[in-house]
């Protein structure tokens, strides 16, 4: 871990006081407590209102989709991915009015071509290799949907609000346009995302968060290492396998993280395995809007657990 006089040294040396802040309580908490933490999919936030329906408590990380804002939205699309987006927007309002923590996930829209979803690589042709070429048509439209996420997401740096980024996430697999031709690729946009952000626009408040077990991009532009993993529906687990892959293929100087999963982890077995990350981030809709994965039952055990950290 990288520390000095017992803090925590984040990757930005600029960062604001409220990152260091947050990294030192995520420092204080490992291996002792888990943050329990949902993605919510929409500004109705429904997963939230049955967390707390069933338990009377919340979590303590919430997780926004930046999908709606991705500038490449093609209007022809079919009404299952029109809709999505319209359900999306605004959530950048709501997240700048929480008190929680929060992370931002963003399904970007491939920066040009694509119809649907075109965040997903069979939805679009756009190849990310031509990104890494400045003086291609992929470069600058890459750039222009940065600037753009960039001019949105100000507001939380003029209120010195820290926010948790994931860019490109799950690199390891090619679903993703930019994960299409491998991690490699993917590492080689989250650094220039990385370096747009805090060098050229001075976002001091973003914890940088990279999600992938391959290609890892250096410990100078990562604050917490994560893992995205699906299992089988209700297995009991801490999933300190996975934990412990990531670990052995980046780095062992940053904090951990279980970024997404279909299954609330055990939190019995989490206590025999020493708390392995900070926080969980359950899936949203399905994965917590019915008992398809999860049942009331084994909810309310994470919830009421005293090893959990609730808002």
């Amino acid at each position: 871990m990288f520390l000095e006089n017992n803090k925590y040294l984040p990757s930005n040396k600029n960062a604001i006081s409220e990152v260091c802040d947050l990294l030192n309580y995520f420092c204080e908490i490992k291996n002792k407590y888990v943050i329990t933490g949902q993605h919510t999919q929409t500004v109705k936030q429904e997963e939230l209102k049955y967390i707390k329906r069933v338990t009377n408590k919340l979590p303590k990380l919430i997780g926004y989709e930046l999908l709606g804002y991705s500038l490449n939205i093609n209007k022809d699309s079919d009404s299952i991915c029109l809709d999505e987006v319209k359900e999306n927007l605004n959530t950048i309002e709501v997240a700048l009015k929480d008190d929680r923590i929060i992370t931002f996930t963003w399904h970007m829209f491939s920066p040009l071509y694509g119809l649907g979803k075109s965040f997903y690589a069979e939805k679009t042709e756009f190849d990310p290799r031509k990104i890494l070429d400045n003086s291609t048509a992929e470069y600058n439209a890459f750039m222009n949907e940065l600037k753009h996420m960039a001019i949105l997401l100000t507001p939380f740096k003029e209120k010195n609000k820290p926010f948790l980024f994931r860019p490109f996430h799950e690199s390891d697999g090619k679903w993703f346009w930019w994960g299409r031709y491998g991690a490699d690729v993917a590492k080689e946009l989250y650094i220039m995302t990385y370096k747009y952000f805090t060098f050229e626009r001075g976002f001091n408040n973003i914890i940088w968060v990279w999600n992938a077990v391959n290609s890892y991009p250096g410990d100078e532009y990562v604050d917490i290492i994560s893992v995205d993993v699906y299992t089988e529906p209700h297995e009991k687990t801490n999933y300190f396998n996975e934990i412990n892959e990531l670990i052995n293929k980046t780095t062992k100087n940053k904090l951990v993280a279980l970024a997404e999963c279909g299954v609330i982890p055990d939190i019995t077995l989490l206590e025999k395995a020493n708390f392995p990350f900070i926080y969980y981030m359950l899936w949203s809709k399905e994965f917590i809007l019915t008992e398809k994965y999860n049942t009331k039952e084994e909810l309310k055990k994470m919830f009421n657990s005293k090893y959990s950290i609730k808002a």
